[in-house]
């Protein structure tokens, strides 16, 4: 008899302010077959989704860029520099490429642009985000003790090109 593995339920912030754009993505999430997220919370101000991360267990947050309370690059800033350790995925009304490059540049996870998703691809980036971030964060986790070794080995290390330079 084949067992099935239960996931674990990631649990989504949702920082949107236009209601309709706030269901459709919960029926997104909802209708996954397999989806392994739940929004936790679903709220229309930067200021209330930081709170949040603050006082509550989040996995990832999906980021309108559009907020009454901030706008364009400055939201995903705000966010990011408040929760560096979790995975953000934007949503965004406008197919700006130079605006994407940017926030990818700068550490966002993924950039979509409303009215061209569907649940499948919604879910796929969100399960890529997360396990990005798991291994950025082993690579980090990586790159400290290797850093650490070499700070403190007590032998000189010399570097040579493959001329023995």
């Amino acid at each position: 008899m084949k067992q099935s593995k239960k996931r674990k339920l990631l649990l989504v912030l949702l920082i949107e302010d236009d209601t309709a754009d706030a269901l459709l993505i919960r029926e997104f999430l909802s209708s996954g077959k397999e989806s392994s997220f739940e929004i936790f919370q679903s709220v229309g101000k930067l200021s209330y989704g930081l709170q949040i991360i603050d006082s509550q267990k989040i996995d990832i947050v999906l980021l309108d860029l559009s907020l009454p309370d901030s706008s364009g690059m400055e939201t995903f800033r705000r966010a990011r520099r408040h929760a560096p350790h979790l995975p953000i995925i934007i949503l965004s009304g406008h197919d700006d490429h130079e605006l994407s490059e940017e926030i990818l540049h700068e550490g966002a996870q993924d950039y979509l642009v409303k009215g061209q998703f569907d649940s499948h691809l919604l879910l796929r980036a969100m399960r890529n985000a997360c396990q990005r971030q798991i291994i950025e964060e082993a690579l980090a986790k990586e790159r400290n003790l290797l850093k650490s070794l070499v700070d403190n080995i007590p032998d000189y290390i010399y570097a040579k090109d493959l001329e023995g330079r």
